[in-house]
């Protein structure tokens, strides 16, 4: 018996039809990994987008408690002339805005809801900052000391809803 012999041109299309599939699946395997380093770098890129915002909103919440305490100790009559809660107008800086508001009390269970019920009650001052997409919110205690004002030790902290 001779051996069946598979004639040279048959050989040779399934030669150059592997070689194809083969130069095709490295394509498609180093697109995928291309495209995968791309989504990565870009998910980097927005996250320290949003790390660099929210530490501007930091400061920004940080400035608007400064702003509010200059604003109410230049006005001997802030507690009349400012409601529990309500947010005073936003103030644009460079890069977003702050805002801000006074609350009754040293917490929401001692508050009763009005700042000019008693003048040596101590209030809080809640302020937001905000860009971008970030917000960021801070509280501080501000202890009535005769016509001081002054703030808590320790009370400084992250506002949460």
């Amino acid at each position: 018996m001779h051996p069946v012999s598979v004639p040279c041109r048959a050989r040779a299309r399934r030669t150059r039809g592997s070689i194809y599939l083969t130069t095709l699946a490295t394509a498609a395997l180093l697109s995928s990994i291309g495209m995968a380093a791309l989504v990565t770098a870009r998910i980097e890129t927005r996250r320290r987008s949003l790390s660099a915002q929210t530490n501007q909103a930091a400061a920004l919440a940080e400035a608007g408690i400064d702003l509010a305490l200059h604003e109410i100790a230049a006005d001997p009559d802030f507690r009349t002339n400012i409601l529990h809660g309500q947010w005073q107008p936003d103030l644009p800086l460079k890069p977003g805005l702050v805002r801000w508001q006074l609350l009754d009390g040293d917490s929401d269970a001692a508050s009763d809801g009005d700042l000019a019920d008693d003048t040596t009650e101590p209030f809080r001052v809640l302020s937001w900052g905000l860009t971008g997409d970030a917000v960021q919110k801070r509280v501080v205690v501000v202890d009535v000391d005769g016509s001081q004002l002054q703030i808590r030790p320790g009370s400084w902290a992250k506002a949460v809803d």
